[in-house]
């Protein structure tokens, strides 16, 4: 039972987060009366109309969308312009004041990944005396 109920769950958070990724146009209430219409030439004309009027909606919408990823391009390239320019400030302020700049220290990857396997163990040792019980046997003494 826990299962299913868990299955449930999963498949009602991954269909919002899916919902959420897609961004469907929300339908015009233009044509809202093109069901109750009994004439099938005003019908079809309508139709036609209908299909026209979502070609150009679609249209507006997709320009908006290159102008709205212009307009990011833009604003990342001003800050990347703002950024360069705070830093040479910066490096003006260090130099004006004599304060040399510490930089970090570039570790070799192989280097670090090797030290890391060096001082943590993968695999606990089972013969090692430091179990749980006598971890918690000296707590309990001390």
């Amino acid at each position: 039972m826990r299962y299913y109920t868990l299955f449930f769950i999963t498949l009602i958070i991954l269909g919002s987060l899916y919902a959420k990724g897609t961004k469907p146009l929300q339908k015009d209430r233009t044509f809202n009366e093109l069901e109750s219409i009994d004439n099938p030439e005003l019908q079809a004309e309508l139709e036609t109309l209908k299909r026209e009027f979502d070609q150009q909606r679609q249209a507006i919408v997709d320009r908006y969308e290159i102008q709205i990823e212009n307009l990011k391009n833009e604003r990342k390239n001003k800050i990347n312009v703002v950024r360069k320019d705070f830093a040479e400030r910066r490096k003006v302020l260090f130099k004006k004041y004599g304060v040399k700049r510490v930089k970090p220290d570039k570790v070799n990857i192989n280097e670090s990944n090797n030290s890391l396997e060096k001082s943590m163990p993968i695999q606990p040792d089972l013969n090692s005396k430091k179990t749980r019980k006598n971890i918690k046997k000296k707590k309990l003494n001390n």
